[in-house]
């Protein structure tokens, strides 16, 4: 179901109309589309556990497990005709992320994990731990973070998706990930895939990062950081908040 909405998505790059919403968000009908076709199929198959979207909120399902689904994660870079974009959805139950989906169809890339193990495109994924001396790793940013952020990184990248940041932590390119002004349904496509590769997410400032606090929807207003543990120390050294004036 996720690659059929990511194909159907594609499909509609060209000619998707958008909507500015009340936080100054673009959505588009494309945006709209992915939400009803999973939440259908979702609601259908699996009535007892509850579905977080960003665009339809929380449903009413009295089950403790939850969905959680960004129809499609880097909705400017869809907007822009550019390929970094996808269809995330994570299962969410006992306060842990158990199973994650995240597919990008422009780049025919789609990732699996259960938080042990993980596939991309059906085989087996194996994580790659960046070399931070390598010419081209760099820092994964969101894309206005020089407006609240210094950095000392060599190089520093937004590609537009927050998800798809993370699949590039796992695969060695990315040293590090700042995930700023994000929720819930941002990240539970790729949080079991985080775990399966052993990468660590927590707050800026240390502290941990518990998931199930946004089960409802609500903002992480917090910025978070994730980074493999032998890295996590120097990538938070790059980072700089900006003092406010």
């Amino acid at each position: 179901w996720v690659r059929e909405a990511g194909q159907g998505a594609l499909a509609r790059q060209k000619q998707a109309a958008y909507n500015v919403k009340a936080d100054q968000s673009p959505v588009t009908e494309a945006d709209l589309w992915v939400d009803g076709y999973l939440r259908e199929r979702l609601g259908a198959a699996f009535p007892q556990i509850r579905l977080l979207t960003e665009e339809s909120g929380l449903g009413k399902a009295a089950g403790e497990s939850c969905f959680a689904l960004d129809p499609i994660d880097g909705t400017r870079s869809y907007m822009n005709g550019m390929p970094i974009w996808g269809v995330s959805l994570g299962l969410l139950a006992d306060g842990l992320t158990r199973l994650g989906f995240f597919y990008m169809p422009a780049v025919d890339e789609f990732y699996l994990s259960n938080g042990e193990q993980a596939w991309l495109n059906g085989q087996s994924f194996a994580a790659r731990i960046g070399d931070p001396r390598a010419p081209a790793a760099f820092l994964a940013v969101p894309s206005n973070a020089h407006l609240r952020y210094d950095f000392s990184a060599r190089m520093v990248r937004s590609m537009g998706a927050v998800a798809a940041h993370f699949t590039y932590l796992a695969r060695g390119a990315a040293l590090g990930v700042l995930a700023d002004g994000v929720y819930l349904w941002d990240l539970a496509g790729v949080l079991p895939l985080a775990a399966a590769c052993g990468i660590t997410i927590e707050y800026l400032d240390g502290e941990e990062f518990h998931p199930s606090t946004y089960l409802d929807g609500s903002p992480i207003r917090r910025p978070l950081l994730a980074a493999y543990p032998q890295h996590l120390a120097a990538v938070r050294g790059m980072i700089q908040p900006k003092v406010s004036r």
